[in-house]
């Protein structure tokens, strides 16, 4: 039996797959998935990956769609036809089978909720989607991962990698670079990544309010404040009333 997504796919097909991509790729599955009066062999991420499926109430819809477009598509990484997975950029071309696309072609992949397919960006159109990255097992410098992922994006590393392994540098030199975009921001300064001083983040800089940076010092013993207009004013003291006419 052989997958019906990715049947053509030559590296699949020949078993150059190491460990950890088989088991990302996993075992086939058969259900009612129904082309041509039969049901169908195939991977889950090749079903998930296809853009037309979708998921609902246990069921899987669209799948035939999804290799009937995929007959006339080339994959760009081995060639052969059947690539059901497309850029997540409309403008873009470039199709692939989900294994080839996962495992060869320095995709990354997105997860997407609501039971929708999981959303892949080719290796031109990568910048679009979500870049995962993998510290060295030697010297903590975080490389960013172009290496074969698994059908939500996450890195497939085997061992403990190096600098060397993760993007052919020595430890402690040529650090890539992180974006604003993919930044992991310090809660305390939601600017950290662009704005602040490094310096004064490690020297643990105060909390920084979310939309107007630095708090200012709170005033000692300050009276209450009015909502609106600032500092309430000084309470008038109290005069005796007349039971009848006030004060």
């Amino acid at each position: 039996a052989v997958c019906a997504f990715c049947e053509d796919a030559v590296g699949v097909q020949n078993a150059e797959l190491n460990a950890a991509e088989r088991a990302a790729l996993g075992p086939l599955q058969r259900r009612p998935l129904i082309k041509d009066g039969a049901s169908k062999w195939y991977h889950a991420p090749c079903l998930a990956l296809a853009p037309e499926v979708t998921r609902g109430g246990g069921h899987v819809f669209r799948g035939v769609a999804a290799l009937r477009r995929g007959r006339a598509l080339r994959c760009a990484t081995c060639k052969g036809r059947g690539a059901t997975v497309g850029c997540g950029l409309a403008e873009c071309t470039s199709s692939f089978h989900a294994p080839c696309g996962m495992f060869r072609a320095d995709c990354v992949v997105d997860e997407q909720a609501d039971g929708l397919a999981p959303t892949l960006h080719c290796p031109t159109h990568r910048g679009r989607g979500t870049e995962r990255w993998v510290a060295c097992s030697v010297c903590d410098t975080w490389r960013r991962w172009k290496g074969p992922v698994d059908a939500i994006g996450e890195p497939l590393v085997a061992g403990e990698p190096t600098c060397a392994e993760l993007g052919g540098n020595a430890c402690g030199t040529g650090a890539d670079r992180l974006t604003a975009g993919e930044v992991e921001l310090d809660p305390r300064n939601v600017e950290a990544s662009t704005a602040a001083d490094p310096a004064a983040i490690q020297a643990g800089a105060p909390p920084a309010h979310a939309l107007f940076g630095l708090l200012p010092p709170a005033a000692p013993d300050a009276p209450p404040a009015h909502a609106l207009f600032g500092t309430l004013p000084p309470a008038a003291p109290e005069a005796p009333a007349h039971a009848l006419f006030g004060a």
